[in-house]
């Protein structure tokens, strides 16, 4: 029985020799046809796709495949399930984009398919200011699946409406850019409720949030990892808790973003936090309820806060400060949603911390996309204002305030200017003026007078020269931005003449003779000369010094200053508030009651 189990295990060995090579030309062959199916061209694995571009070219909601048009309802379904629907065609299936050929508001009877897409989905629109997905007061707008992504750029999600979400109930990763939502409610996170706890995420990116509301996070309710960069949060308000964000789990993060006019029924009328998000170069302010903070925060440095609610305490971040924010709220200060401007003497001003605007996701660029730094309190250097919005060089300003003739035969006069600028002293204002007439009117016969706001320009024109120049006001400021103001001078002749002004601000001399001076628009200074003259002031708060003779003075339009001289002379205010200066009637001056 021994020797007959050991052949019996040598049969067994011998099988098993003669099965191995078997197996291994098996193997083999598998390989030799895969091989020879990729020589064919024949992909073995599914290869990714560029994604398929669909075009919304009608503002209905309709899911009608006759109509003819690719509504969003059915360009989102044909994203979903990689293939033409209806009217919605396209190819290569993927990571698909949507467009829109039309503007205005797509008013929803229904929430819109929910957005199933893993490839990832994008739906840009013209602009926020130009599109509106809506609600309708009546239904939620969107919903992002678990494992689906979404991209919404440049449009509004307006007036949706659920019990969770009433913009968008988010379960995926959703990134939204240069968007706005307003108006939508809910009874959790009236903008967005954030759910996605499995790896998916939400980021805000130069949006707004305004006038959303909810029982809690009236803007949003977060339960998920947040990003939210260069926004603004105003004007939201929740029953309870927070009014701009409910933070209820994962990371939130808030950079050089803007909370304002947020409110809370009980705590968090900016934000209400659990376990710690962390705020960078961000305001929270204005809340008119709730505080503006409730529950910890990390303060990563160059925070503001217009109370003490928020704690902050990083060397960098200031309490009781002075917000400066436009109280006009939001507007339209450029770029692709409202935002809520910083004002002069705003604490906020140069005050963020410059590496966090440097680095990503700020990159030196508000929401508006304008550039940061930018030198906003006049201290020769530029540093990161906080929030949402880098206050700008606003360029000087200058005009003209009034003026005098200064002599009946010749062409003289001074005129008063008004300069000033946000950021520079109005004393360290640099203004010049040149002519582009030598002969007429050379520089050297310009004198620049006056301190400070007020400033004055002596001008003396060539005796016996009748013409036209043109004299460039410029002011500078300390950042190199600079204002002109055209003023043109024209000179008349002994003869007579009509002298016409241009729609700026003019110095017409009529010198002797009987003259016709129309200022036309602007503010205007007419010099009537030693005979008898019309002046007529037109649009403007013009300066009329009739001189000697028998003139007649129309201030019309505007706030005028009428001066007569000796001789009688007629004075007609006009529409505005006037003023005579020498008003006499025992000289036989007559006026029609529109002077005081």
């Amino acid at each position: 029985m021994c020797s007959q189990g050991k052949s019996s295990r040598r049969n067994r060995a011998r099988t098993q020799q003669a099965v191995v090579p078997a197996r291994l030309l098996a193997g083999v062959g598998v390989l030799l046809t895969l091989l020879a199916l990729l020589t064919l061209g024949l992909p073995a694995v599914p290869v990714a796709h560029a994604g398929a571009s669909l075009v919304v070219n009608t503002l209905s909601d309709a899911d009608d495949g006759g109509d003819g048009v690719c509504s969003l309802r059915e360009a989102i379904t044909a994203a979903n399930t990689d293939g033409v629907y209806h009217e919605c065609t396209g190819t290569d299936f993927g990571a698909d984009t949507i467009t829109f050929s039309v503007s205005g508001t797509i008013t929803l009877g229904s929430t819109l398919p929910a957005i199933t897409d893993a490839d990832g989905l994008t739906i840009a629109g013209p602009g926020a200011a130009s599109l509106t997905i809506s609600g309708n007061n009546l239904v939620q707008v969107m919903e992002v699946n678990s494992g689906a992504t979404l991209n919404l750029q440049d449009l509004t999600v307006a007036n949706g409406s659920a019990d969770n979400g009433g913009g968008i109930i988010n379960g995926g990763t959703l990134t939204i850019t240069n968007s706005t939502f307003s108006g939508n409610s809910a009874g959790n996170g009236g903008g967005i409720f954030q759910i996605s706890t499995n790896g998916g995420t939400l980021t805000i990116t130069n949006s707004t949030f305004s006038g959303n509301s909810a029982g809690s996070g009236g803007g949003i309710l977060q339960i998920g990892a947040v990003t939210v960069t260069n926004s603004t949060f105003s004007g939201n308000s929740a029953e309870s808790t927070g009014g701009g964000i409910s933070h209820e789990g994962g990371p939130l993060t808030v950079t050089n973003s803007t909370f304002s006019g947020n409110s809370a029924g009980n705590f968090g009328g900016g934000i209400i936090t659990e376990g710690g998000p962390t705020l960078h170069n961000t305001i929270v302010a204005n809340s008119p309820s709730g505080g503006n903070c409730s529950g910890p925060i990390t303060d990563g440095g160059g925070n503001l806060d217009d109370g003490t609610t928020c704690h902050f305490s990083a060397s960098t971040s200031q309490s009781n400060a002075d917000d400066g924010l436009d109280p006009n709220g939001l507007q339209d200060n450029g770029g692709p949603s409202q935002t809520i401007a910083l004002t002069a003497g705003s604490d906020a001003l140069d005050a963020g911390v410059d590496s966090i605007c440097a680095a990503e996701p700020v990159n030196n660029l508000d929401q508006r996309g304008l550039p940061r730094p930018v030198d906003g309190d006049g201290d020769n250097t530029a540093s990161c204002d906080i929030g949402a919005f880098e206050l700008q060089n606003i360029a000087p300003t200058v005009e003209v305030s009034g003026g005098q003739c200064n002599s009946d035969s010749s062409a003289t006069a001074t005129v008063k200017l008004t300069v000033g600028d946000v950021q520079t002293p109005a004393a360290s204002l640099g203004v010049t003026a040149t002519s582009n007439n030598q002969t007429l009117l050379p520089n050297g016969n310009l004198t620049l007078g006056g301190i400070g706001a007020a400033r004055t320009l002596t001008l003396t024109a060539v005796a016996k020269k009748s013409g036209t120049a043109t004299i460039t006001v410029t002011v500078s400021d300390d950042d190199g931005a600079t204002t002109t103001l055209a003023i043109t001078v024209k000179v008349g002749t002994n003869r007579g003449d009509m002298v016409d002004g241009t729609t700026d601000a003019d110095i017409l001399f009529g010198l002797g003779g009987e003259n016709t001076l129309n200022g036309d628009n602007g503010s205007d200074l007419l010099c009537g000369g030693s005979s008898r003259d019309t002046l007529n002031g037109g649009n403007g708060d013009d300066v009329l010094n009739g001189g000697s003779g028998r003139d007649t003075l129309n201030g019309n339009n505007g706030d005028d200053t009428l001066t007569g001289g000796p001789d009688a002379d007629a004075f007609s205010g006009g529409i505005g508030v006037d003023t005579a200066t020498d008003f006499t009637p025992s000289q036989g001056d007559t006026q029609d009651g529109t002077i005081p």
